[in-house]
């Protein structure tokens, strides 16, 4: 229910039309996920082959990493010796990189628990040239100390051809994503408060909320809550509404604890938000200043100050802006950033 899984497939699917044989390496595969279930829940364009390595589903650790690591490391030996692995997998890719497999890592995140120590460990011993690292914001070559080594800064993206249907724009206001601290559903409830003639949709894992803050929203008459929902719904979801928010705080956090992306983030959904050519509204954030202009591509608001947003929502609702060039310019935007021109770099570094 992250935006990991829709990362991964995407990638897998970019790097398949380019005529490669991938193969999608897991330690457990669910004989209820079939390709075809896949294919149909990601919108997926091409054929690509999934390979679980374990027979039960085990608790991941450093043995169960390990373990996993030698056993792609052999299936490769068999396959052949010059395969490329790209991977999100930070443990098993430096193992495989010591064992003399060519590895492009990819990191969205700084490292947290035993994994910080072993990536320090290889960092500072420079172990091998096996890895080219892939990072999804420029600050985090600083922040993982990778100056020294090889990288690539590379965006999140999207598959603009996943959003080619068109359909009647409500006026309403939607958010899809994360419902963590720092991702700005606190501030939706304030802004649909002073705005209860608009009607707010929020689309996420509904169970990492409070249960206190779901019974509080649950009686706001302009607010609803959805849950989860299989990405080949989200393209027609963000078409149908007129206005996109993105309201991000001072700090945002993820699924792992205590930690605070705000300095590198790449939102996938972002990319998603551009593609669909509603109007963003969203906080004015330098982390993805290269990609979001106020009034050209979106409206941004440059402070958390919820009557700016209510100011900015209100004008597009009743059209008081024209919205035209901004929903052009944000395709445009969206354009720019697609899987397959991210997987054509990945392929030349």
């Amino acid at each position: 229910m992250s935006a990991y899984a829709l990362h991964v497939l995407k990638m897998c699917d970019a790097f398949s039309e380019k005529k490669l044989d991938v193969n999608l390496l897991i330690q457990f595969l669910d004989k209820k996920e079939s390709f075809t279930k896949l294919k149909k829940n990601y919108i997926l364009k091409n054929h690509l082959n999934i390979k679980g390595f374990f027979k039960r589903k085990l608790k991941r650790n450093i043995f169960t990493n390990i373990y996993f690591s030698i056993k792609i490391f052999f299936f490769l030996k068999d396959k052949n010796s010059d395969s490329l692995i790209f991977s999100r997998s930070i443990l098993p890719s430096l193992l495989l990189a010591l064992m003399g497999k060519k590895i492009i890592l990819e990191m969205h995140t700084q490292n947290t628990g035993i994994t910080k120590f072993f990536f320090a460990l290889f960092r500072f011993f420079k172990f091998n040239n096996n890895i080219i690292f892939v990072l999804i914001h420029k600050n985090l070559k600083k922040i993982l100390k990778l100056e020294k080594f090889k990288c690539l800064i590379l965006d999140d993206c999207v598959d603009v051809r996943d959003f080619k249907k068109k359909y009647r724009t409500k006026n309403s206001c939607v958010y899809t994503g994360s419902f963590v601290d720092g991702k700005g559903v606190d501030t939706i409830i304030k802004i649909s408060k002073k705005l209860p003639k608009i009607k707010f949709n929020l689309y996420g894992n509904i169970n990492t909320l409070k249960k206190e803050k779901i019974s509080y929203i649950k009686k706001l008459r302009n607010i609803k809550l959805h849950n989860f929902l299989e990405y080949s719904k989200i393209p027609e979801i963000l078409i149908s509404n007129k206005i996109l928010l993105m309201p991000y705080e001072e700090k945002i956090g993820v699924s792992i604890k205590g930690l605070d992306v705000s300095q590198y983030i790449s939102p996938l959904k972002l990319f998603d938000y551009l593609a669909s050519g509603s109007v963003i509204v969203a906080s004015k954030k330098k982390v993805y200043a290269h990609i979001l202009k106020n009034k050209i591509n979106s409206f941004l608001v440059d402070n958390y100050n919820v009557n700016t947003w209510c100011n900015i929502i209100s004008k597009v609702i009743s059209n008081k802006l024209d919205v035209k060039r901004i929903r052009k310019n944000a395709t445009i935007t969206a354009g720019k950033y697609t899987w397959l021109k991210r997987a054509d770099k990945i392929l030349k570094c």
